[in-house]
């Protein structure tokens, strides 16, 4: 073999590594999409519970929200689930609304996993502890949400915040 014939039979090797590179790479990377979350976290708004125990409220911060999501990947007989967070966070007016406000979120968020056709896989609730709710949507898809925040003593906490936290998984159903 001639050294020009090599050359092409490396090149050759070279690019068919490189195509194969790009297109596993392509295959494996498993980008979040709305079509992915379920209904529950697509639809399901706090803001307006929250809002309504502010009437009345002298302090300048309302509802802060918060949301982010991240990639998944499956090759071979590795993967990472997709991934999805939203965030809802509250001053109180007053440390006295601490018990009604997260009970309401509690019934909230339960009702909301209901409409949604989630099952509500374990439910632990405590005022001075919060709320923790693990649930699951289809066959693909699993959440927890968590509120509140541990007791201080005597005192209740100045704020309340909402966690949603969702998985997509990569993997076909079982």
């Amino acid at each position: 073999m001639s050294v020009r014939g090599n050359l092409i039979g490396l090149a050759a090797v070279a690019c068919s590594v490189f195509l194969a590179d790009k297109w596993i790479s392509a295959k494996a990377v498993v980008a979040p999409e709305v079509a992915m979350q379920s209904d529950f976290l697509r639809l399901y708004n706090p803001v307006p519970l929250l809002n309504s125990f502010r009437v009345g409220c002298q302090s300048r911060t309302g509802v802060g929200t918060g949301s982010s999501s991240s990639a998944g990947y499956r090759f071979l007989r590795d993967f990472k689930n997709v991934h999805y967070s939203r965030t809802a966070h509250m001053e109180l007016c007053d440390q006295s609304q601490y018990p009604t406000v997260l009970t309401a979120l509690h019934r909230s968020v339960i009702s909301a996993l209901s409409f949604s056709g989630c099952k509500v896989d374990s439910d632990d609730f405590a005022v001075a502890g919060g709320v923790q709710i693990s649930y699951r949507c289809g066959t693909r898809t699993a959440g927890y949400v968590t509120s509140g925040s541990k007791m201080t003593g005597e005192t209740w906490p100045a704020y309340v915040t909402l966690q949603l936290n969702e998985e997509w998984n990569v993997r076909n159903p079982l």
